[in-house]
């Protein structure tokens, strides 16, 4: 009977993920969701079954998505390639929440943080014509932004001032592409990972967010990539901003996650929880959440927390 309900439940799982898949991305400006939301579903069934049933449920997850894709474009080609998308972002985070019910969720989450990162550097490096193609898109969106701040009247000297400054930030996005790749995908699978294991194990604590801690060794990349960034030029520095740009965001995710900690304790309703998370993550704050999770490996605010709170009650 379990394994009937198992079966079922991983068949639902994959529809869903496969259907999230497919119909999230083309909202438009928040299409990026669709890799989260189809990872979700996966990740809850791996936090309630296992990282075997998870991966079982990735590859029928991965098998519906091709199906659709072939539908849509008669292409075998471009079939294969959504079915390895699938796997390699949801499926991936499916296995981690499959894997972090016996192994410690940060470590897992770390090990799930690189692969995305690897994965993202690999796959720009192996396609040379990425950068075009992101400043085609680019060009295209500024275009368009130009044309629609010409028929409202905009003066020359404020077209000139907005053209400039999208060349500025294109040569930036494609100088810096992987780290900004890899960046995305941290915060990307945080969300499936701890979202879909919060709905999946029912954790009180958010799926273990508030518990998230990063290895003390990980300061040491980040003052080595930083130093890096500032002292040289060229393709080491590039290198050095593309190493730090994801480092900085688990950086900030660490720091939310001791934010969310104290405010379980400290406020008893969820709207003042999430007025919080929102301010803390808003900018220019969100440097101060980063700060405050750089720091976490040397104060550990949360063991204080805790043993102030254990000295009280002796």
């Amino acid at each position: 009977m379990d394994r009937d309900s198992a079966l079922a439940e991983g068949l639902a799982a994959a529809g869903l993920s496969a259907f999230f898949f497919w119909g999230l991305r083309f909202l438009p400006l928040v299409g990026i969701v669709f890799v989260p939301g189809a990872a979700v579903p996966l990740v809850r069934f791996g936090a309630r079954r296992g990282a075997r049933a998870a991966l079982a449920a990735s590859a029928a997850a991965a098998l519906l998505s091709a199906a659709i894709g072939f539908s849509l474009t008669r292409s075998a080609a471009d079939s294969a390639g959504q079915a390895a998308a699938m796997l390699a972002t949801a499926g991936a985070c499916g296995i981690a929440g499959g894997l972090a019910r016996k192994r410690a969720a940060s470590a897992v989450f770390l090990a799930l943080a690189v692969w995305g990162a690897a994965a993202g550097a690999v796959l720009w490096t192996a396609s040379p014509e990425s950068d075009r193609e992101i400043e085609s898109r680019f060009d295209a969106m500024t275009a368009g932004s130009i044309a629609s701040l010409k028929q409202s009247g905009a003066d020359p000297e404020a077209l000139k001032t907005w053209q400039a400054s999208a060349d500025l930030v294109r040569s930036a996005i494609v100088r810096f592409a992987p780290g900004l790749i890899a960046a995305l995908w941290v915060l990307i699978a945080a969300v499936a990972f701890f979202l879909g294991r919060r709905l999946g194990a029912g954790e009180p604590d958010g799926g273990g967010f508030s518990r998230f801690r990063l290895p003390p060794g990980l300061a040491a990349v980040f003052v080595l990539a930083g130093a890096a960034a500032a002292a040289f030029r060229g393709p080491v520095r590039s290198a050095a901003v593309d190493v730090l740009a994801p480092v900085m965001v688990l950086y900030f995710l660490g720091g939310l996650s001791i934010i969310a900690y104290f405010a379980r304790r400290w406020f008893r309703t969820g709207v003042l929880r999430a007025a919080t998370y929102v301010m803390a993550s808003w900018f220019p704050f969100s440097a101060g959440t980063a700060i405050l999770g750089l720091f976490d490996w040397y104060f550990d605010f949360r063991k204080r927390a805790e043993r102030q709170a254990i000295g009280r009650q002796e």
